[in-house]
């Protein structure tokens, strides 16, 4: 959550160099009430922030942003201007301020370097796109929306239905080329930008909810797009402070932790973070390197790429969030990070397997159906050319059901190993399977 709202300018330092944080996306499952309660409570605090610099930042004169842009000294109207008005000076210090308190954007002498030196393209940015996060995950309008976010990037919530629309959209951008990040150009010039320059536009991170059903249909039509996501699941463990003061503590370093994110990210600079111990920052190395080795020992490691980076944004998060400075959060790291990165893989895959398994039982009666019309027409035929006919064709989603039917008799392979059909009789496995599902016809076509 605070990665992706700290954008692309946050910074991890490994043993070797800093390194720009990859934030984390997560899919929270649509049924669980308390799972989501919990996020959006830690979505109200830079929810409210976020309005209220939007709300300074529409009243924000734009006479000033005149003189920000040229100074004194530029060729425009307000050359010869010694000072900004009274009006103007308040407004433009009111717009940069961040939840009542002064930033460093307002250090003294910060405005007279701003007149008389160069364009301030930081502040204007920083005035001119406040919004940080992106309440909507409409594919025609997401492209647009992350646009005029701050830097051009932002924290994407919403419903994961629309990530795979049921049929092609003119104009879409899909949330996987998003969190990736592309090149689009400016549709109009704004502030100093000039229309039709090329600029980058990335979604941070994403949180997004989803059914049962839609992250099956995810699983199967669109794993690229799933490999972005981590699925935390939801087992009914939702940590929760035991007592008043450790709830008011952990909340009090909740709004430090984002105030001072978005504070730095108005700023054009990153929250950064480190081990400062170097033997201790070895043997995080060292653990994170062997999280990368289990993570491409697995089957299609490529169903896992959210996880490449996970050890390294909880680093990073405790340090957000403790102010990541002295042996204790050193310790802290080395004790959560990799630890707690394996346990959300654990889930991770607990999650695709029960997904797969409710989707494979609920199709199972019509690939049944089609995998025995193929080999039918098709005999003798490979394992593999029998699963080109799906539109999902990774074996391991076909292996169990083939397995299946070789069982029940129904196919069988010949000397070289092709699958032909069994020799049961077709009307015996029919009856079987109309007893054991009721309403099931879909081998009628097969009694012919």
């Amino acid at each position: 959550m605070l990665s992706g709202i700290a954008g692309p300018g946050a910074l991890w330092n490994s043993s070797l160099r800093w390194e720009f944080l990859e934030a984390v996306s997560m899919i929270l499952p649509a049924g669980s009430l308390r799972l989501r309660q919990y996020f959006r409570r830690l979505l109200d605090i830079p929810r409210n922030l976020q309005n209220l610099l939007r709300k300074r930042s529409s009243q924000f004169l734009l006479d000033t942003l005149e003189q920000v842009r040229y100074g004194v000294t530029g060729n425009c109207k307000t050359q010869g201007a010694a000072v900004l008005s009274v009006s103007a000076y308040q407004s433009y210090q009111q717009a940069l301020i961040v939840d009542g308190d002064p930033s460093r954007l307002m250090m003294e002498n910060s405005l007279k370097h701003d007149l008389t030196y160069a364009p301030a393209q930081i502040r204007e940015e920083a005035l001119l796109r406040p919004s940080f996060i992106v309440d909507s995950t409409n594919p025609t309008e997401l492209q647009a929306t992350l646009l005029e976010c701050h830097f051009r990037a932002g924290l994407v919530l919403g419903a994961a239905e629309n990530l795979i629309p049921s049929k092609p959209i003119r104009g879409a951008t899909s949330l996987a080329d998003l969190l990736e990040g592309m090149e689009v150009r400016t549709p109009r010039g704004k502030g100093l930008e000039t229309a039709g320059r090329l600029v980058n536009v990335k979604a941070s991170a994403a949180v997004m909810t989803a059914s049962t059903a839609e992250l099956g249909t995810l699983t199967e039509k669109a794993p690229a797009c799933l490999s972005h996501f981590i699925l935390p699941g939801n087992d009914g463990r939702i940590a929760a402070p035991e007592s008043n003061d450790l709830a008011s503590t952990w909340d009090g370093c909740y709004r430090a932790a984002v105030k001072k994110i978005v504070d730095l990210r108005r700023q054009g600079d990153g929250l950064s973070r480190r081990i400062r111990d170097d033997a201790k920052a070895q043997i995080f190395e060292q653990d994170r390197r062997n999280f990368l080795a289990e993570l491409e020992e697995l089957e299609d490691p490529e169903r896992y790429l959210a996880f490449a980076n996970l050890p390294t944004a909880i680093a990073w998060t405790l340090g957000a969030l403790c102010d990541g400075d002295g042996d204790d959060y050193d310790d802290t790291v080395l004790r959560f990070a990799v630890p707690v990165a394996r346990l959300l893989l654990h889930r991770h895959r607990e999650q695709l397997q029960r997904i797969t398994d409710t989707h494979t039982n609920r199709d199972q009666p019509q690939r049944e159906h089609k995998m025995v019309d193929r080999v039918r027409r098709l005999a003798p035929v490979t394992d593999r050319d029998l699963v080109r006919g799906f539109d999902c064709q990774k074996m391991e989603e076909h292996r169990p059901v083939i397995e299946r039917l070789l069982r029940e008799g129904l196919l069988a392979r010949d000397p070289e190993g092709k699958l032909i059909l069994g020799g049961n009789s077709l009307a015996d496995f029919l009856v079987r399977k109309r007893r054991k599902k009721g309403s099931v016809k879909v081998f009628d076509s097969l009694r012919e």
